[in-house]
């Protein structure tokens, strides 16, 4: 199970506009966990009141709050199996051949609140998509791309300070995606992303290598773009990764199981939330990015009344080098204003059936 989770992120890409989008990119079409076809997860984070800074200055008082969710289903019905390439930790082969089949539909919606009296920002930013994910076969014949297995997903998303009322904040989300083992143990995937909201060279189509390899059953790597990462797991109950998502996104996690259904774990990530706001001129996009470091628990209890794998997160943290800026992407934004670095807290769940 454990080495189906790691293969995940070979074909989970994130163009440098915040956090993984395996519900609306090129992960759509990721498989899901052993005897799932439907996931869901939601969250929120709420920051301790803090202040705006600009010059070195303190100004007013500002408090955000953060509610994530997402959502990613398999119409044809039929979770993760060995039909579909999913592999047990204790089979020989430590790389499943992650063909999962059928029709997939995921959505994912971010919303920020922003109480503060200071002018410069907006109540609020919101970002909402949704997209399909569908097989279309196996490259044969074609030379170097004979074997590939080619996935493509098709989506659209809302990215604004008001409620699906700027014409400009819509935009088109479309992957496709060839992926091919080469031996027992690596992979090839090659991409070509499309993403109207990225914070780095928005509607323009950007290509992507990356290749993974298994050293050990316990340690992996994966190095390209828009994905590079290593995951270590040197025994049952530990678990290392660190990844580097498209420019401007980073994660390292370190997890430690004490009980079977209870584990502590670190998080440390960096992002950024766009959002097209109500101003003439070019640089109508704002970029909030923000550094966030934490440590909390997280509860897997047995699956329970029909079949419900469930996870409960609670955790606490800081975040830090927080910015606005505004530009058109993130090569010629210019400085909005800052936030003090304060703790928060965080609560989430996911759900998987």
């Amino acid at each position: 199970m454990r080495y189906v989770l790691s293969f995940v992120l070979v074909v989970t890409v994130m163009m440098a506009s915040g956090v993984c989008e395996a519900q609306t990119g090129a992960g759509l079409m990721q498989p899901f966990a052993e005897g799932e076809a439907h996931e869901f997860s939601g969250g929120f984070m709420v920051g301790r009141e803090g202040n705006v800074e600009a010059g070195g200055v303190s100004g007013p008082a500002v408090r955000w709050t953060r509610y994530d969710s997402r959502g990613r289903m398999n119409l044809s019905g039929g979770g993760g199996s060995h039909g579909q390439g999913v592999k047990d930790a204790g089979d020989d082969d430590p790389i499943a051949q992650a063909k999962s089949g059928g029709i997939h539909v995921g959505f994912r919606s971010r919303h920020i609140e922003l109480d503060t009296t200071f002018a410069g920002l907006p109540e609020r930013m919101s970002d909402h998509a949704v997209a399909v994910g569908f097989e279309l076969g196996t490259i044969e014949g074609w030379g170097a791309l004979d074997g590939f297995d080619v996935s493509a997903t098709l989506g659209v998303g809302y990215a604004g300070t008001t409620a699906f009322s700027d014409g400009d904040a819509y935009y088109g989300i479309a992957n496709v995606m060839a992926t091919k083992r080469l031996n027992e143990r690596s992979w090839l995937t090659l991409v070509l992303n499309y993403d109207g909201h990225r914070s780095f060279l928005p509607d323009v189509p950007l290509p992507g290598v990356m290749f993974r390899q298994y050293i050990t059953r316990e340690l992996s790597y994966t190095v390209g773009f828009p994905f590079s990462g290593i995951t270590w797991e040197p025994n049952e109950k530990l678990k290392m990764e660190l990844r580097l998502l498209g420019i401007s996104t980073i994660e390292a996690k370190v997890a430690y199981e004490l009980f079977d259904e209870l584990s502590v774990f670190g998080h440390l990530q960096r992002d950024t939330t766009t959002a097209m706001i109500d101003s003439p001129g070019p640089k109508r996009r704002l970029f909030f990015e923000q550094s966030r470091i934490e440590a909390g628990l997280r509860w897997r209890p047995s699956v329970g009344t029909g079949g419900i794998n469930t996870e409960v997160t609670v955790a606490g943290g800081y975040a830090f080098s927080q910015e606005f800026t505004t530009g058109w992407d993130t090569r010629d934004d210019v400085s909005v204003v800052d936030l003090s670095d304060e703790p928060f807290v965080r609560v989430a769940a996911r759900f998987g059936f």
